[in-house]
């Protein structure tokens, strides 16, 4: 690839780590697990592009088949994926119910079916906390507005708050006689509100866990 990168324009050295800053991106959750698959990803998602780019990696690949490497997995249509994609996200055990981005954005959760919810950093992808608690499927997750705790809903008639940044149970409350389907903060993050499959919606303060009356 340096011989090749060497003979093109700065214009086109531009495109070209342009591009592959947006492929890196949309890998990630592939690399973190696999980073000897760079090559592979980066020619499935580049071999599209423009002539400078598309020599670069096709370079790559003649190398591999020349010195009888590893074969690579191979596409041979283009993604099929809106350009506003930025990563993916990968690692889940079930189906996601729910997901949200902290206030600054730095940070996003998902509840799952598998009884789980994850913290997650939204520049790598990478799993910063599993909040672990929870016997049933998790419907609801939620930042409150400073984005230092979380409020999490589940089949299992509990609506938890947790800590952010540590992952530990802060409260657990119950009262519901059925499934909560969705819980949240207010906005000054004192209390919280929750939705139940028994027909109920139940405000609760948070110093004490306690419905208020």
């Amino acid at each position: 690839m340096d011989t090749q990168y060497d003979q093109v324009s700065v214009d086109e050295q531009g495109e070209i780590i342009q591009a592959f800053s947006r492929a890196l991106t949309r890998e990630m959750h592939v690399l973190n697990q696999h980073p000897e698959l760079i090559w592979q990803q980066m020619h499935n998602r580049l071999q599209w592009e423009g002539n400078s780019i598309h020599v670069c990696v096709h370079s790559e690949l003649n190398q591999r088949q020349k010195s009888n490497s590893r074969a690579w997995l191979r596409t041979i249509n283009p993604y099929r994926e809106s350009q506003r994609l930025i990563r993916t996200i990968s690692g889940l055990s079930s189906g996601v119910n729910d997901c949200s981005f902290s206030p600054d954005g730095t940070r996003a959760i998902t509840a799952s079916s598998d009884n789980s919810v994850k913290v997650w950093n939204t520049e790598n992808g990478l799993e910063v906390a599993a909040l672990i608690g929870h016997t049933g499927a998790v419907y609801a997750c939620k930042f409150s507005s400073d984005g230092t705790r979380i409020v999490t809903a589940s089949k299992d008639a509990t609506l938890r708050v947790w800590e952010t940044f540590s992952g530990r149970e802060v409260i657990c409350m119950t009262g519901h006689a059925d499934e909560v389907n969705d819980a949240r903060f207010s906005s000054e993050g004192t209390r919280s509100v929750s939705a139940g499959k028994d027909s109920s919606v139940r405000v609760w303060e948070l110093t004490n866990g306690k419905e208020t009356m």
